[in-house]
């Protein structure tokens, strides 16, 4: 996913509860396509999502008190910060500060911008949807209210027949007034008190079928206790049905409000952009988008916050009403073409290596069956059913108009695939090594059409159907088990070994050991699941019949409380039925939290008993012996005096106003990290550097991260890596004024978000293999005085340096200062200097002056 933000934070005002502390997120060094948001997006409060000119603008809550930004995305996953649209001083005649809130409506070829400042609401009109912004009126439009004092979180609904409505108030009395706006935007009618039941602030109101909903935050917006309600009537002012929650805190993200919903063109699809704190009760709050979706009865469900957010989505005038089936890993697929509405198959069933692959009439034979697997690095392979070679590019070719056809499994990544889901319903599928896409040539209706790869033109000869045939269950093979409700796995608490271990959901991790699981088809007919992280199995507590019945893991003891039946469903999920009591593995009321218990409950069809079976790669992590990488501490804020070094075990600190060191500055210092870092896993990775002021990566001497200014937030790069392989890293990082921090962290198909351990990371930072190599690196100035300069771009502060006279006699190990040694001491005359790291070794000679 990529997104890209500019950053900067809120001043707290003590004379008001409610603040930012705005630290926007920064991205990508390099563009990648997004397959969800992800989740947080960026760091911000009380978020207004609209489409302007098509584009997705997301409005926050101003930082530094005053300054209002605005967010730009073509697709809801890819986020740019335009800056400061609108600033209280000097944008604003009639306030300084405490501006929040912010509401934008396009009328009478004008952007109208709504802004809450020091408890009173205001009006900006700018000429496009990032303005400039600006508010010539010498008072707020709304001062006073009969009903409250704290007049704020202006939201404006416009009704089908035209008539605007302004809705406002909340916080301290928790009332809701709603006045009419006139035709010019900037006139007002009288008040109305409408507050429905638990309201707080922050409406937002939906239309939809004819129905008002109106939807608010209730509790405090400081705390876990912030959540969204909504209220139900015929009109756009009441009288109001209360209906209930519909987002709040789980066991990891909290106090969630503050929200707005955006409606796909004419589609019934909804999203919904919200605040929240993560991982915490409190701090700095966080912009989040889900899925918001209605039921039969026209009544919101309740919506699972998620991290993963949501897919790429261009209003394009498509509504598709069939959700794309999931991948399920390991399963059959027919793979149906959408222009010509046949299918992918190798020409004549044949079972030679590069025969190639076509389009045909459906023949219901293995010839138009593909088995597709998840692979180590996150792609996909399809394996022909009838031959069991795989799809390729041939020769791995990279130019468009190269025949695809079948070949034996070679792990290339001419053989590997990108799928991605489309708002149609379809798949494009991507080469991973050209990014080019499967292809119908010529967007042929004929039957034997052949098939190839070509640049992605983002028509219909491009897009596939993936229609699972068949889900084989392969005995013995390492999956994952996706909870379809929630879009958790199943894991064990806390990775425990423990006989009787609970057993919940939590959010993917990447390859734990605590969320996968080895399934084996035993005599009986039913299957055993057995956790890969403690060898122990998927039991019934006491073999017990009674809904609600615990699920944890066991000592395999070979009896029916740790059988179970798995049943394929027409929507592509699994019914797992326990053959001691004939009940399913359900979670608890289908709540979203992460940790939510898992029990057996009767079979009631829905979908807390749907569970999707991926195959997954059974690989082990490489874990290294490293140390640390190598710091570099100077005074000045570009490496200008070196005072400090020393190996850090990982880049992990938060000094606040301190120094990192007594001989460093406590502000206007920078750092430079040098040496090796070790994947885990295959596959791409992505880096985040998270700091206060800038900071940039180089990874295998590939600049992937570049955020060299005076900021604070994360950016985010990604690059291709290979398990066990030392690469050079190096992370530069300067610090300004006020606090001081940096991160660095890393993440992966099989690997969760996690500081950069101590094991992966090697203090020095060669790559090389042999003398001639380190020579060719090293150079030395001659003649020298008391300090000898090593010119070379390797960190030699451990390596063994000694020095001889000219009768090879060992005279020293000097004391270094990084690239830098002492010889102050030896007296006039030519010396042998000896360098050896990491096996490799290097003579030079200097003279002494």
């Amino acid at each position: 996913m990529m997104r890209i933000t500019k950053s900067s934070y809120t001043i707290f005002n003590p004379t008001r509860f409610r603040f930012t502390l705005f630290l926007v997120l920064m991205s990508f060094a390099y563009s990648v396509q997004a397959q969800t948001s992800g989740n947080p997006l960026f760091t911000g409060a009380d978020p207004e999502i609209h489409y302007f000119n098509n584009k997705y603008y997301i409005y926050t809550t101003a930082t530094y008190g005053t300054q209002f930004h605005a967010y730009s995305s073509i697709d809801l996953t890819n986020w740019k910060d335009e800056g400061v649209i609108m600033d209280l001083y000097p944008d604003c005649l009639w306030a300084q500060n405490n501006g929040w809130a912010p509401a934008v409506v396009f009328r009478n070829n004008k952007y109208y911008f709504y802004y809450t400042a020091e408890t009173k609401i205001g009006v900006a009109v700018g000429d496009t949807p990032i303005g400039p912004f600006k508010d010539s009126n010498a008072a707020p439009l709304i001062a006073t209210d009969p009903v409250m004092t704290d007049i704020i979180d202006a939201m404006v609904f416009t009704d089908d027949d035209g008539q605007n409505y302004m809705y406002y108030g909340g916080s301290g009395q928790s009332k809701l007034s709603v006045r009419i706006l006139g035709a010019d935007m900037v006139s007002v009618g009288a008040p109305t008190d409408i507050t429905p039941q638990n309201y707080t602030e922050g409406p937002f109101m939906i239309k939809r079928n004819g129905i008002y909903y109106m939807t608010y935050s209730n509790g405090y917006w400081g705390d876990q206790s912030y959540n969204v309600q909504y209220s139900t009537s015929n009109t756009p002012i009441g009288p109001w049905t209360y209906r209930g929650s519909i987002l709040s805190s789980n066991s990891e993200d909290k106090g969630p409000g503050h929200h707005s919903v955006i409606k796909i063109g004419d589609c019934d699809e909804y999203y919904i952009v919200y605040h929240r704190y993560e991982n915490a009760s409190n701090g700095d709050r966080k912009i989040a988008i889900d899925h918001l979706y209605f039921n039969a009865a026209g009544l919101i469900d309740p919506v699972n916050m998620t991290n993963y957010g949501v897919k790429p989505r261009v209003p394009d005038n498509s509504c598709s009403s069939t959700a794309v089936a999931p991948i399920v890993s390991g399963g059959v697929f027919k793979v149906t073409h959408k222009g010509t509405n046949q299918y992918l198959e190798v020409a004549g069933s044949s079972s030679q290596a590069n025969a190639n692959v076509q389009q045909n009439t459906d023949s219901g034979n293995d010839a138009q069956r593909w088995i597709i697997t998840l692979e180590s690095d996150g792609f996909y392979k399809m394996t022909h059913k009838g031959t069991n070679q795989v799809l390729d590019v041939a020769n791995a070719s990279n130019l468009p108009d190269a025949n695809v056809q079948q070949n034996a499994d070679n792990g290339s990544d001419a053989q590997r695939w990108n799928l991605e889901a489309m708002t149609d319903g379809y798949f494009k599928i991507t080469h991973k090594g050209t990014h080019q896409c499967l292809d119908v040539d010529q967007n042929s209706t004929a039957p034997l059409a052949n098939v190839k790869q070509y640049t992605d033109s983002g028509n219909d000869g491009q897009r596939w159907k993936l229609e699972l045939v068949q889900a084989p269950i392969l005995s013995g093979g390492l999956y994952r088990l996706t909870h379809k409700g929630t879009n958790q796995v199943i894991s064990v608490n806390g990775d425990s070994t423990t006989a009787g271990a609970n057993v919940h959901q939590w959010t993917d991790s990447g390859n734990v050991d605590a969320q996968r699981w080895y399934i084996t088809l035993e005599s009986d007919g039913f299957y055993q699941l057995k956790h890969k992280g403690t060898n122990q199995v998927l039991d019934v507590d006491n073999n017990s019949s009674n809904d609600g019945a615990n699920i944890h893991q066991y000592n395999d003891t070979d009896n029916d409380a740790q059988r179970w039946k798995l049943d394929l469903m027409p929507d592509g999920y699994y019914k797992l039925t326990h053959k001691g009591t004939n009940k399913c593995l359900d979670v608890n009321n289908n709540l979203a939290e992460p940790g939510t218990n898992i029990q057996q409950w009767t079979d009631l069809g829905n979908d807390a008993q749907r569970w999707k079976l991926d195959l997954m790669p059974d690989v082990n992590p490489v874990i290294g012996n490293g140390t640390g990488v190598y710091g570099n501490y100077f005074n000045g804020m570009n490496f200008e005096t070196s005072v400090f070094n020393r190996v850090d075990p990982t880049i992990n600190f938060d000094w606040a106003f301190a120094s990192p060191n007594p001989s460093v500055n406590a502000d206007q210092f920078s750092i430079r990290w040098t040496g090796q870092i070790q994947p885990k896993y295959s596959g791409e990775y992505t880096f985040y550097a998270t700091s206060n002021n800038g900071r940039r990566l180089w990874i295998n001497n590939q600049l992937i991260i570049d955020g060299w200014i005076d900021d604070l937030g994360e950016y985010r790069g990604k690059i291709f890596l290979v398990a066990g392989q030392k690469y050079d890293i190096k992370l530069e990082y300067f610090d300004n004024s006020s606090a001081a921090n940096c991160k660095l962290e890393w993440s992966n198909f099989l690997l969760g978000r996690e500081i950069i351990p101590m094991t992966q990371l090697y203090a020095s930072s060669l790559s090389i293999n042999d003398n001639q190599q380190l020579s060719n690196k090293i150079t030395i100035p001659n003649p020298v005085d008391e300090i000898l300069h090593i010119m070379s771009d390797i960190n030699l502060s451990f390596a063994d340096i000694k020095i001889f006279d000219i009768q090879g006699r060992l005279l020293s190990n000097p004391k270094k200062f990084g690239n830098e040694l002492y010889v102050g001491n030896l007296t006039k005359g030519m010396y042998v200097l000896q360098i050896q790291i990491d096996g490799a070794k290097c003579i030079k000679k200097f003279i002494k002056k």
